[in-house]
């Protein structure tokens, strides 16, 4: 990066380093930055994560219950971006909290933690017997690793000019609509098959920049994409391309590094935002399942507009998917005419 900044020598140093960003999510659809957060805490993290999802859902009682409702939250007016949950889903079975979600073709658990998790669970369990150990623990990782994620960011959001909108200001953290995911994908039996063994799955995520944290095996492959929202012009041909690149290029984690990209909100973004930071291209992406057999755990964080943006958007079902994406584009290219890819 030093190198790159150098050669821009009538750009400020500023300009050099947003230069700099902007080039390394055209050529490659994410750029990476510097996190603190280390293997043995993401270990913690999931060792918690793993003992509260038996508690709640392997040998469901009372307090199980209890652990699934006081993690359900979601910020008014905010319905789309902000839901916080536990879930434990198997196959054939459709996640209630995502609005958008459908039966799955493999068993995940996931995790939404949010910054108003932590309040809304103290509120809760101080009504219902007092909040578990376990739980507690889990909601004090997920939270630090919230906070170092955002410190992580911050530089780059600055940069590109998203910070005001994306973070909130000093004083309102509470207003931060920011999603950590953490997923769980169990072992799966070796004479089965399932979705996720079979293909990576492309999409889009919905949120305006996501960053991808930490993943315990290797499979996260993408590269830049395009919705039909960033150019209107996109054709099934030059989409068919920009997946069979994505399928190609493989992300490799490397441990303090985070992976920095926009999704299928950032073209929901006011022109003029988008237009400052670089018109930049949303990252296609999916995980292949290289060894299906041996449990697989992630973390993300999904980042949109503060509680204080109002008027704020969200992609609706058909820009996330590349199988949407793709009927879309050839129902348009069949209705106006080109050539439709078989």
């Amino acid at each position: 990066m030093l190198g790159y900044i150098q050669r821009e020598g009538k750009m400020s140093s500023s300009e050099a380093l947003k230069e700099y960003y902007i080039n390394q999510v055209e050529r490659h659809g994410y750029l990476t930055t510097q996190h603190t957060v280390s293997g043995t805490e993401i270990d913690t993290l999931f060792s918690d994560f793993q003992i509260v999802l038996h508690e709640t859902f392997d040998e469901p009682g009372p307090m199980g219950m209890h652990i699934v409702n006081a993690f359900d939250t979601i910020v008014p007016n905010r319905e789309n971006d902000s839901s916080g949950f536990i879930f434990q889903r198997r196959v054939g079975r459709t996640n209630p909290y995502e609005p958008d979600s459908r039966a799955g073709s493999e068993d995940k658990d996931t995790l939404h933690f949010t910054p108003q998790t932590y309040a809304h669970a103290e509120g809760y369990f101080a009504q219902n017997g007092g909040m578990p150990r376990i739980v507690r623990s889990l909601l004090s990782h997920c939270r630090d690793l919230h906070e170092a994620t955002k410190v992580a960011v911050q530089p780059v959001l600055g940069s590109l000019g998203l910070a005001d909108r994306l973070l909130a200001p000093s004083g309102y953290e509470h207003d931060d609509i920011h999603i950590l995911r953490l997923i769980r994908y169990p072992a799966q039996d070796p004479t089965k098959t399932s979705g996720r063994a079979d293909k990576a799955q492309l999409h889009f995520d919905r949120c305006k920049v996501t960053a991808a944290l930490w993943e315990s095996s290797q499979g996260l492959v993408g590269g830049p994409g395009n919705n039909g929202l960033g150019s209107p012009n996109l054709t099934v041909e030059e989409f068919d391309a920009m997946c069979e690149r994505a399928l190609l290029s493989p992300v490799v984690h490397t441990s303090h590094e985070a992976k920095v990209f926009t999704g299928a909100g950032y073209n929901h973004l006011p022109r003029e935002i988008q237009d400052t930071s670089g018109n930049l291209p949303p990252f296609l992406h999916g995980v292949l399942n290289i060894g299906p057999t041996k449990e697989r755990l992630a973390v993300v964080m999904f980042m949109n507009e503060h509680a204080g943006i109002p008027n704020t958007q969200v992609p609706a079902a058909e820009e996330k998917k590349a199988k949407y994406v793709r009927e879309a584009l050839a129902e348009r290219q069949a209705r106006y005419g080109g050539m439709v890819s078989p």
